[in-house]
Parts: C-alpha cells; structure tokens; sequence
C-alpha cells in the first residue's frame, strides 16, 4: 500500500470513528487504535483462516451499509448493539475486524 493511500483510509477511519456515538466524550484516535488492535488480535488468533472467517462478516456488514446508506463502522456498530443485545457479544471483536478489513484491507 502506498502512503498516500495509507493516509486516506486512515482519515476515513478517523472520520467514522468521530461520527459515531460510542460515548461522546471518545476522542476518534483512541477508537481507530482500538479497532485496529482488535483487527491485529483476530489476525493473530484465526492465523491462516482469518482471510475465510472475515469473508462472511464482510459481505454482511457492507450490505447492511448500503442499504442503511451508512459507513461500514456505523454498520458495525449497529449490528454490534444488536448482537450484544441478544446473547452474541463474543462475536462483536470479530465484526468489528471485519470492518476494519473493509476499509483498510490488510489481506
């Protein structure tokens, strides 16, 4: 990946991150750096079959942005309420990996 692509995606990360209302008194750097942790942690635990795991989560998450006319971390956030809500929280680090991905692919 270039640097200036690096920088742009990063920008739109930051920018999602602002625009969400995860507390309102987040600063988005802290939240991006979040999300990429939480990326980096999925990597290292699904190794080789992080690639297959994520595909399904990606393909979710972008339809249910496109069709809610929202950024794919609004996306994510929103189906992580609902998850959590329903008794399926451990899946939410590995949603939010997903979103990640999609925004700034690292596969």
């Amino acid at each position: 990946m270039n640097l200036e692509h690096g920088n742009a995606t990063r920008k739109r990360i930051l920018s999602a991150a602002s625009s969400t209302a995860m507390r309102p008194a987040a600063n988005p750097i802290q939240i991006a750096a979040k999300l990429y942790d939480c990326r980096d942690t999925m990597k290292s635990l699904f190794g080789e079959t992080y690639s297959e795991v994520t595909r399904e989560y990606k393909e979710h998450l972008q339809a249910f942005a496109d069709r809610n006319k929202v950024s794919v971390i609004d996306a994510a956030l929103s189906i992580a309420k609902g998850l959590e809500a329903n008794g399926h929280g451990r899946a939410i680090p590995l949603l939010l990996a997903s979103a990640v991905e999609l925004v700034e692919p690292s596969i």
